[in-house]
C-alpha cells in the first residue's frame, strides 16, 4: 500500500490527516486513543508527510472521520 501512497502527494495526505483531525477538534493524542494507534504514528503522519499511513490505518481513519480512503489520498480537504 505505501508504494501505491508514494505516488500521490504525500504533503496532501498530511494535510488531509491533520484537517480532518483537527476540524473534529481532536488532539493527536485524543485521536490515538479513539483509532487504537499510537500518537507518535500520528505525529509521523502530520509531519509534512514523514511517513505515510499504512492501509490497516488509512482505514480506522476512515471508518473514523467517515470519509473515504480515496478522498484521503487524491483529495483537498482543507481550505
Amino acid at each position: 500500500m505505501s508504494k501505491l501512497i508514494k505516488t500521490y502527494n504525500k504533503e496532501r495526505i498530511c494535510n488531509n490527516l491533520i484537517h480532518l483531525r483537527i476540524n473534529d477538534g481532536y488532539t493527536q493524542h485524543q485521536l490515538a486513543f479513539e483509532i487504537g494507534i499510537k500518537r507518535c504514528t500520528i505525529a509521523s503522519y502530520e509531519e509534512q508527510g514523514r511517513n505515510v499511513p499504512s492501509l490497516e490505518n488509512l482505514i480506522k481513519y476512515s471508518n473514523f472521520f467517515n470519509v473515504s480512503i480515496d478522498d484521503i489520498i487524491t483529495k483537498k480537504l482543507w481550505h
